[in-house]
């Protein structure tokens, strides 16, 4: 997990005093305790500021606290990496049986979220482990999963690594790729009227031989 950076604490905290806490943390229900589920950074920047009350969802049904009591604790760290997150989430929705999104409501995000999330245990092994590395960024590495060509992942990854550029260069990188492999594909595939016109003589053809009879003679 990554640590929580105090920078970003403090600048979070100076937020919330001068607009508020605009998205409550939330909490569950469990036993006698409230256990927080979601906004462990902002319970943090309240903290710094001494707030002793703060809003807070409070969750209670019995199949959220299902989902709850199988969930790591996270209020000693700001969050997964990205890869963590997708092998947290497909343990969590094997074990439990979980729709997308019923894991989605309960950690306040979307079930695309989660498939996007999800979607990282199938990209490419050197992909996947230059994330694990922290050698490239997850926005980086989700541009470059565009490119299914292995061949030229590896390469773009390479230059991507040794270079050090943001996602936005590796985005131009990828996009100019595949339109590139977009015009070649259109090049070296026939145009569809040629296409048409092949399948009528080959039907024609076929039309035009005549059946072999049992008691034809081979010429």
């Amino acid at each position: 997990r990554k640590d929580i950076n105090q920078n970003a604490l403090i600048e979070l905290a100076e937020s919330i005093k001068a607009i508020g806490l605009i998205n409550p943390i939330t909490v569950a229900k469990y036993e006698d305790k409230y256990k927080l589920v979601a906004g462990f950074r902002r319970l943090s920047a309240c903290r710094l500021l001494n707030y002793e009350q703060i809003q807070a969802k409070i969750i209670a049904d019995s199949a959220t606290l299902n989902i709850l009591v199988h969930l790591d604790e996270n209020n000693k760290r700001e969050r997964f990496t990205e890869l963590q997150e997708a092998e947290y989430f497909a343990a969590i929705i094997h074990k439990l049986q979980l729709t997308y999104e019923q894991l989605a409501k309960v950690i306040d995000k979307t079930p695309a979220f989660i498939g996007q999330r999800l979607s990282i245990l199938k990209w490419n092994a050197k992909l996947r482990q230059a994330l694990i590395n922290e050698e490239l960024s997850y926005s980086v590495c989700r541009e470059l999963n565009r490119v299914k060509d292995n061949a030229q992942l590896e390469n773009f990854l390479y230059h991507a690594i040794t270079s050090g550029v943001n996602w936005k260069t590796v985005k131009k990188w990828v996009d100019e790729y595949v339109e590139i492999q977009e015009e070649y594909e259109k090049a070296t595939q026939p145009p569809l009227i040629e296409q048409e016109a092949t399948a009528s003589r080959q039907g024609e053809s076929m039309n035009d031989a005549q059946p072999f009879q049992a008691g034809d003679e081979a010429g």
